[in-house]
C-alpha cells in the first residue's frame, strides 16, 4: 500500500521479514554496495527533532512507526487514516528496510541510529546477527568499511558452506583463503574440508573478524 506524504514523497507500508543475501568466498574488503554511499544521503535538514515528529522508533524491536500528523489538513487526515501508527518502510531486494523522508530514500537502520543517538552514524552500519531488517539498537553498530566486511554471511552460492573455503578441481584439494585489506591471502590446501575450515577459522580469529562472520542465516 502506498500514498503520497505532505512533502510529495512516496510512503510505503509493507510487512517486514528477514531476508539475507550475504556474500561468500574470499572477497576484498570493499564497502558493502548497499551501504557505500549512505553517508552522502544524510541531509543536514534531517534532524532528530524532525524525525521524532514524523516517526516513532522502538529500540527493543527495531521497528519504526509513522506518527500521526496533527495540523488538521486534508492531506494529513488522509495520511493518518492510512499510515498513522503503522510500520514505516519496506524491505528492498537486498534485505534492508528503506523509507522516504522529505522525498529522499533512507535506510531505516541509519534513521534508527539517528533517532536513538541524536546524530548520523559517521561510518557504515553493521547488523551484527546478519539480518539486514533487524534494526534493534542492540543489533546495529557503526563500523568502518573494513570492519563491515569482517562480519558477512555465507553466500547461497558457496559450495563448501564456509566463507573462504573452496574446492580446487585441478588439485583435488580444499583451498582456504582470507581477505587481508585489499589482498586475498592464501592459507593452505587440504584434502579434508574440515581441516581447511579449521585453518580458516584460526586465521580469521587472529585477524579480528567478528564472531558471527561466516554464520548461516
Amino acid at each position: 500500500m502506498a500514498a503520497s506524504s505532505n512533502d510529495g514523497s512516496q510512503l510505503t507500508d509493507r510487512p517486514i521479514s528477514c531476508k539475507e543475501n550475504g556474500p561468500g568466498g574470499c572477497t576484498l574488503n570493499r564497502p558493502n554496495t548497499s551501504e557505500r554511499n549512505s553517508p552522502m544521503s544524510d541531509h543536514a535538514n534531517i534532524t532528530p527533532e524532525l524525525l521524532r515528529q514524523l516517526l516513532r522508533y522502538e529500540p527493543d524491536t527495531g521497528k519504526l512507526f509513522w506518527q500521526s500528523r496533527e495540523d488538521g489538513s486534508s492531506t494529513s487526515k488522509r495520511f493518518n487514516k492510512i499510515f498513522a501508527e503503522r510500520i514505516a518502510g519496506r524491505v528492498n531486494s537486498s534485505g534492508y528496510v528503506k523509507l522516504s523522508i522529505n522525498g529522499r530514500i533512507f535506510p531505516a537502520h541509519r534513521i534508527a541510529w539517528m533517532m536513538h543517538y541524536g546524530s548520523w552514524p559517521d561510518g557504515q552500519i553493521d547488523h551484527e546477527n546478519g539480518c539486514r531488517s533487524d534494526n534493534r539498537i542492540c543489533n546495529i553498530r557503526c563500523v568502518t568499511p573494513k570492519e563491515n566486511s569482517m562480519n558477512k554471511r555465507v553466500s547461497k552460492k558457496n559450495t563448501s558452506g564456509f566463507i573462504g573455503v573452496h574446492w580446487n578441481a585441478k588439485n583435488k584439494k580444499w583451498i582456504a583463503s582470507i581477505s587481508d585489506g585489499n589482498k586475498c591471502k592464501y592459507i593452505g590446501s587440504y584434502k579434508d574440508v574440515g581441516d581447511a575450515v579449521t585453518a580458516r577459522l584460526s586465521v580469521q580469529s587472529s585477524m579480528g573478524y567478528h564472531k558471527n562472520h561466516g554464520a548461516r542465516t
